[in-house]
C-alpha cells in the first residue's frame, strides 16, 4: 500500500533505496520488485508480477528484483482477480475494490 492510502501511488516513506540492477532482469510470474518514480527512488512500494505480460518490462529493466514467489502464486492470481476501484486510472491508480490482507509471509534466503 502506498503511504497516503489514496490509491494514487504518491507519497514516500521518508527514505529511498538505491537501485540494484544488473541489466539481466527478467520480470516473469512470481517476481517481486521495487516500484519507483525514477532511478534510485525506491521506497516502500513494490509489485508482484502474476502473468506473462510482466516480461514486457524486460526490454527496459528499471525495477530492482528483491524476491520471487515460489509457493503461493495461486494466491497472488486470486488477489489479482479482485476488481479495482478505478480501472481507467492506469496501473498507478488501481486499488482493489476490497481490502486485501497478507497475514503471513515466509522468507527463505538461498
Amino acid at each position: 500500500m502506498e503511504p497516503t492510502s489514496t490509491g494514487t501511488g504518491s507519497g514516500s516513506p521518508g527514505y529511498t533505496i538505491p537501485d540494484e540492477l544488473t541489466g539481466n532482469e527478467s520480470y516473469g510470474p512470481g517476481v517481486m520488485a521495487m516500484a519507483n518514480a525514477g532511478p534510485n527512488t525506491g521506497g516502500s512500494q513494490f509489485f508482484i508480477v502474476y502473468g506473462p505480460k510482466g516480461h514486457a518490462l524486460d526490454a527496459s529493466p528499471n525495477y530492482t528484483i528483491f524476491g520471487r514467489i515460489v509457493k503461493g502464486l495461486d494466491v497472488v492470481k486470486t488477489i489479482a482477480k479482485i476488481p479495482v476501484q478505478n480501472p481507467s486510472a492506469g496501473l498507478a491508480g488501481q486499488q482493489p475494490s476490497e481490502t486485501v490482507y497478507i497475514d503471513t509471509v515466509t522468507i527463505k534466503v538461498s
